[in-house]
């Protein structure tokens, strides 16, 4: 079964431990390491300290290295 765009790229964030800014769509900028995601939310890590983020107020994630994900 294939997964979803969103559901690889995120994989591939949290598995790597990559570094990533998160913008929302008020404008705020969360920077720290994906943990664990579902359909609704993710977990942000930075300096021991996690923020639960709702999907639905995220514009942009933008991972600091170059991520290859691969869609089957």
């Amino acid at each position: 079964m294939s997964q979803n765009v969103q559901s690889s790229f995120l994989t591939e964030l949290k598995n790597k431990e990559v570094s990533v800014t998160v913008f929302l769509v008020n404008g705020v900028k969360l920077q720290g390491i994906i943990t664990w995601f579902d359909d609704d939310t993710l977990l942000l890590r930075r300096d021991g300290y996690t923020q639960l983020i709702y999907k639905h107020s995220i514009s942009t994630v933008m991972p600091s290295t170059p991520v290859d994900i691969n869609i089957a």
